[in-house]
């Protein structure tokens, strides 16, 4: 990461650097105030500046006035086809009749989610041959995943629906990592492991008594003694955050420079604390209650 950032703002190594995003915020000191009546009609000017990350260049939009005044034509001439790529203030939200759109972090979300898992396996007080992952996955597209899940555990326990995406996976495992896959229909299978992830949330029939945290980027309703963990925050580089426009969300910045930048090792930063059915608690907690129940179904 120590070469993240470019010395450089202006090289551009002779070629053409597209805009890949747009950051739209407001002025310094200007988002409380509100315009007249009279400077409502006036022609307002927004500035754009360039940045360059790595060999990446993005821009950053500032409107001169408040939020409440912005001028959208002008935002999504600015911004071209970027315009269904804006990273915007949480509390903003653009006209889609322009063909402005906010940068969805779905995607990102769900990459720390499964690198936050496979941190809390790295960090459980257990021998590698006590560690177990579950996976519920309904849709049958945690393939990749549990590729990477076996190098953390002895045992991956999956759930799915769609049991056909997940032949061949068990025995290619095994024969690679000599770790067991064990694949099934019924979701509570799932929950005999030392923590559970859950990329689209549980399903409304499961067991009342589900222990492990339950790792998911979806609103997840759980009942028993079980924890849902989601809400990553990372450890971020200090020449990251210092390119960051105010007003904007740490995790929205990464999510664009991750999505539309192609910094794909932005996802696995580390990740030191998480909310856990809705409180903020440290990612190592998490590891060290992994363990107990663990070390109880054993």
């Amino acid at each position: 990461m120590q070469d993240l950032v470019s010395t450089d703002l202006d090289r551009q190594d002779g070629k053409r650097v597209e805009i890949i995003f747009v950051v739209l915020c407001a002025s310094a000191g200007m988002e409380k105030q509100r315009f007249s009546i009279r400077r409502l009609f006036e022609k307002r000017e927004s500035q754009i500046d360039y940045v360059n990350v790595d060999k990446i260049r993005f821009a950053v939009i500032t409107w001169p006035g408040s939020f409440l005044d912005i001028d959208w034509e002008e935002i999504a001439e600015m911004a071209g086809r970027a315009g269904r790529m804006l990273v915007l203030p949480r509390q903003v939200q653009p006209p889609e009749e322009l063909g402005l759109c906010r940068l969805s972090v779905w995607e990102y979300a769900d990459a720390l989610a499964r690198h936050f898992v496979l941190q809390c396996m790295q960090q459980a007080p257990l021998p590698l041959y006590r560690k177990s992952i579950g996976l519920v996955d309904m849709r049958g597209v945690g393939a990749d995943f549990v590729r990477k899940a076996v190098r953390h555990a002895t045992i991956v326990r999956v759930s799915t629906a769609n049991k056909a995406m997940y032949d061949g996976v068990a025995e290619e495992m095994m024969d690679t990592y000599g770790a067991s896959v064990l694949v099934s229909q019924n979701q509570d299978d799932a929950y005999r492991s030392g923590v559970v992830y859950a990329p689209h949330g549980l399903v409304d029939q499961h067991s009342d008594e589900i222990l492990p945290p339950i790792v998911t980027i979806d609103k997840t309703n759980i009942r028993g003694h079980g924890r849902v963990i989601s809400g990553f925050h990372q450890v971020i580089p200090e020449q990251l955050l210092a390119l960051k426009p105010p007003l904007i969300e740490e995790s929205d910045f990464l999510a664009a420079l991750w999505q539309l930048c192609g910094m794909r090792e932005l996802a696995s930063l580390p990740i030191d604390w998480c909310i856990c059915n809705g409180n903020p608690i440290p990612a190592a907690d998490v590891s060290e209650y992994m363990a107990r129940i663990q070390q109880k179904e054993r």
